[in-house]
């Protein structure tokens, strides 16, 4: 679908040849399997229970503590128009290869959650603002958000727009953002989402900036986790020592209950890897 060229149009359209991530595909199996769930529920039961309950309705998801449908909408899709679906996972199929590779597994996931994530809290936002309560389904919130991160780390690739017009990644993004601002500014609807494809270009953004950053502090807490453990480790094996020092000094029956489920527990805990004395 795109041009491995990043400085210009060149390159040849390789993309369908690329083995897909894992990640990727996993996304999709889940995201096709969900829809597919939705539509079983809605040909045996006449109803749309999945959808009431995992579609993001900004009241019952604030009001209602509902908390996980600013994420799980993005597994929901319209049974009423499959291109919805479709072009979704397109883009999905287009853009997140290449990211996933970038990012890896983790943050790959991490991104098109906070995609999500922000998507769904910018539409709740308008919707309060309009004094609606739209729902809104889809994953449009991290497709925007894999689409503004791919156009800040490959600016001049290229796509073909509707499969037939080649242009550069930035360029599109810009207009599907401009486009969409200027419709959620004049709050024009026709069934589109818009202002949750601005939150999710901007989650996409904040994740692009910020996420070298909050990986370091994850580090540095795990290392300060690290750390606490190696003493608190240290701790227990001199408490240990005191305590075989005292059976060998004045026997066993010297140590009081606490100190004899203290050996019990430490014996447990090092075993396995270092047995003690």
């Amino acid at each position: 679908m795109y041009g491995n060229s990043e400085s210009g149009y060149g390159g040849g359209f390789d993309f369908f040849a690329r083995p897909l991530p894992q990640v990727v595909k996993a996304l999709l199996w889940v995201n096709v399997a969900v829809f597919l769930a939705t539509f079983a529920v809605w040909t045996l039961t006449d109803t749309n229970w999945i959808s009431d309950v995992f579609a993001l309705h900004p009241k019952a998801a604030v009001e209602g503590f509902r908390v996980w449908q600013f994420f799980t909408y993005a597994y929901v899709h319209s049974l009423d128009l499959p291109m919805h679906i479709l072009f979704n996972m397109l883009m999905l199929w287009m853009f997140g290869g290449d990211l996933a590779r970038y990012f890896g597994t983790r943050k790959f996931l991490a991104l098109y959650h906070v995609g999500a994530f922000v998507g769904g809290i910018a539409h709740a936002i308008a919707a309060y603002a309009r004094n609606t309560d739209d729902a809104v389904i889809g994953a449009s919130g991290s497709i925007y958000a894999l689409m503004a991160v791919f156009a800040f780390l490959w600016p001049n690739r290229v796509v073909l727009l509707f499969l037939m017009f080649p242009m550069r990644v930035k360029y599109l993004v810009l207009i599907l953002v401009g486009v969409d601002l200027v419709s959620g500014m004049r709050f024009l609807g026709g069934g589109v989402a818009h202002w949750c494809h601005i939150g999710g270009a901007v989650g996409g953004y904040l994740f692009f900036r910020l996420h070298t950053r909050v990986e370091a502090l994850f580090e540095r807490i795990e290392t300060r986790a690290a750390e606490r453990e190696v003493e608190r480790e240290s701790e227990v094996r001199k408490t240990v020592d005191e305590l075989l020092e005292k059976i060998r000094r004045d026997g066993i029956h010297t140590l009081s209950a606490k100190e004899k489920r203290f050996l019990t527990n430490a014996s447990k805990l090092y075993k396995k890897e270092d047995p003690l004395p």
